[in-house]
């Protein structure tokens, strides 16, 4: 190959990088047999935020393949801890007595995976640990880590009982306001972790899953994936339509949890909805079908639930509309009801933060584990963290999807596009995961970024015929503007591709001529 056509090869291979460019990534998986967990805990602590911290504890287990048996320990009974691999206690009220003997007998005798959050750290794991602790009077404080090359300052004063012995980077670092030293957060020794305090937000959260990893001994890591949430039948279509053409154009994969209907699915805003979802799948983006709300005055009994989530199914299905997984509440996947009549359907969840009222049927001994669980994690809850310019690889260290609510003006959809674009890590797209949901009637089947429903190949990069008319008269309802700058991109494409060629063909030209002129010289 002479020296031209290498040139030319790197004008070629420059330019397809620049127009199409290429992800190559491929996360790692949890693909270990489940470990059991008891999660016990001190009291709700209604009046602060204990009972966020128990939700985003089971939410955060859930998602590495764990399962969750969670229990107030005023309601453990005796000899309950020998039938799980690990126990967590979570102490919200530190002042609060423990009375029940029974579990301080179990907890005693305890030979498996044990870890603590908060103060009162049992005496016997203190020397078990071969730590000493210091409690740190009410102030400010900053965590840190070098691992994730990240801080965050939390405002809130809070009194700390830190670990005192020594200062392990691996699991970060606390340092106070009022205090020269700095002290671990996370500690691990063996069988025992100890985490001083926790709160279910910002760098507090994610460096509890890093302890969590080490401790039951999981590897994983990934991008997140960006889930729009609370889009519904009355969401503003033609909104929900331009989000989904802007987040396609900055070349950003997105889902949006959405729910839907199992009745009236004949009228006309039922055909408008579906043609909407139809077209964010046509714009790189997934559906995850909502689960519907229920309420202690309306609850579904066994057969109904199940009954609507197959319907619901099914219907978008007949649609072209293709849910690949789940979204639901927290609690639902803490109830067995909730668990067998909707959950059971896929194998691929959303768990959502708990909504402000929730209605329980039936606890469940365990939480269900997933084939994919992803903990949703709102992108505000990411605003308190300082990261390095490194971030932007970033990678979770457990299925997260960073979640925006779906705005209702586009003024403040402008502003979420614009948060999303300065985002400090880069999103997956949810198909490069493997995720089966099905019903009677249906099975959706993603493997490889394909979809397959009832073993049929569906190319969602292009509209299904029946919805292209709909597609373009939107489009014109939009008015003529719209078509004008489309017909501006198409002729700057166009100048700029021309540009190129003419480039490389002055520089064979002149590359001629030197040639020639140098030759004649000589």
């Amino acid at each position: 190959m002479n020296r031209i056509q290498k040139m030319m090869c790197l004008f070629f291979f420059l330019f397809v990088s620049l127009v199409i460019g290429a992800e190559n990534t491929k996360a790692e998986t949890i693909d270990h047999p489940h470990k059991t967990i008891l999660f016990v805990y001190d009291s709700l602590d209604v009046s602060g935020s204990g009972e966020k911290s128990i939700e985003s504890l089971q939410r955060l287990l859930t998602s590495l393949n764990i399962a969750v048996f969670t229990v107030s320990i005023d309601h453990y009974q005796k000899n309950q801890l020998q039938e799980f691999d690990g126990m967590i206690e979570l102490m919200n009220a530190p002042d609060l007595e423990i009375q029940n003997k029974e579990f301080l007998a179990d907890r005693d005798d305890y030979q498996g995976l044990k870890l603590h959050i908060g103060d009162n750290l049992p005496v016997s794991w203190q020397e078990e640990m071969g730590i000493q602790l210091k409690k740190i009077p009410k102030q400010r404080f900053k965590l840190s880590s070098q691992e994730l090359e990240a801080r965050e300052l939390i405002l809130e004063p809070a009194e700390v009982t830190v670990n005192a012995t020594d200062a392990t980077t691996d699991l970060g670092l606390i340092s106070f306001e009022n205090q020269q030293t700095t002290y671990s957060y996370g500690t691990l020794k063996g069988k025992i972790a100890y985490l001083p305090y926790f709160h279910a937000t910002g760098l507090s959260q994610e460096l509890m899953v890093k302890l969590l990893q080490k401790w039951l001994n999981i590897t994983y890591q990934s991008q997140p994936v960006l889930v729009i949430t609370g889009v519904t039948p009355f969401s503003d279509l033609a909104l929900l339509e331009y989000m989904g053409d802007q987040l396609f154009k900055e070349g950003i994969p997105f889902a949006v949890s959405a729910t839907s209907v199992w009745q009236n699915t004949d009228l006309k805003a039922y055909d408008k909805y579906v043609d909407t979802l139809q077209y964010l799948q046509f714009r790189n983006g997934s559906i995850l079908l909502q689960t519907p709300v229920a309420s202690q005055a309306n609850k579904q009994d066994d057969s109904e639930l199940k009954e609507i989530m197959n319907t619901t199914i099914d219907k978008l299905v007949e649609h072209e509309v293709y849910p690949i997984g789940i979204a639901t509440p927290a609690y639902w996947n803490q109830d067995q009801g909730y668990q067998e009549d909707a959950l059971g359907l896929s194998d691929s969840v959303l768990l959502l933060p708990n909504p402000q009222t929730i209605a329980k049927r039936v606890v469940a001994e365990k939480s269900g584990v997933y084939q994919k669980a992803y903990y949703a994690l709102p992108a505000e809850n990411l605003d308190g963290i300082e990261w390095t310019d490194t971030a932007l690889g970033y990678k979770f260290s457990s299925p997260t999807a960073i979640t925006y609510d779906f705005p209702d003006t586009l003024k403040k959809l402008n502003s979420m596009l614009k948060k999303i674009d300065n985002l400090p890590m880069m999103a997956r797209d949810i198909r490069k995961s493997e995720h089966h949901v099905a019903t009677s009637a249906s099975v959706i089947d993603v493997k490889n970024g394909q979809v397959r429903v009832n073993g049929e190949l569906k190319h969602l990069h292009t509209l299904p015929q029946e919805s292209k008319k709909v597609v373009q008269k939107q489009a014109t309802d939009k008015g003529s503007l719209a078509g004008f700058f489309a017909f501006q991109d198409k002729v700057l494409t166009i100048i700029i591709v021309g540009t190129l060629f003419i480039l490389v063909l002055f520089f064979i030209v002149g590359y001629n001529l030197y040639r020639g002129k140098y030759r004649t010289k000589k």
